[in-house]
């Protein structure tokens, strides 16, 4: 019974020193959990609370809403990657009409997801195949804005300059 109490104790003294550590949910949620193993419903209510309102977009949060959310998440990610292989499949064959609306599809059916710039990236290939250039080149600007941290910036950009100098000599 020591073990849960000392946890807590140190959960709580991290959280009061650190308030805006990265470790917050995670922290927030091992309270949860402790005091609901412990049958302190108050205490548990109170971290469960603060951990929605604070960090609502949290994986912990989610589990909190949802106890089977990862296994339900490992599935919709399992089905989002063999759809991206399938829209990739498609752009390859030239089939721009039938990957666009797969990429339309899954993007609506999987708001947030964790490969949603290569999806979009794969539609602004597709808009420079199938689309008016200057309309591509305001996507892959947008794309830009939207996922600087994404791994495919760098072929973003490139891929801009190189749309933008083919716009110049038309």
């Amino acid at each position: 019974m020591a073990e849960p109490r000392n946890a807590i104790t140190s959960f709580e003294r991290l959280l009061k020193d650190f308030p805006e550590s990265k470790y917050a949910p995670e922290v927030l949620y091992s309270l949860y959990l402790l005091h609901t193993d412990l049958k302190n419903n108050l205490a548990a209510e109170k971290f469960k609370t603060e951990l929605l309102s604070t960090f609502p977009q949290s994986v912990y949060a989610k589990l909190i809403e949802n106890p089977n959310y990862l296994v339900e998440a490992e599935k919709s990610q399992s089905s989002v990657n063999f759809a991206y292989r399938q829209a990739y499949e498609l752009y390859q064959n030239g089939q721009f009409a039938q990957a666009e609306q797969l990429i339309g599809q899954t993007l609506a059916t999987f708001k947030e997801m964790v490969i949603a710039d290569k999806f979009e990236y794969l539609q602004v290939l597709i808009d420079l195949r199938i689309k008016d250039r200057l309309m591509a080149i305001a996507n892959l600007e947008a794309f830009i804005q939207k996922f600087p941290e994404s791994l495919l910036i760098e072929k973003a950009r490139s891929l801009l300059g190189r749309a933008k100098q083919m716009e110049e000599g038309k």
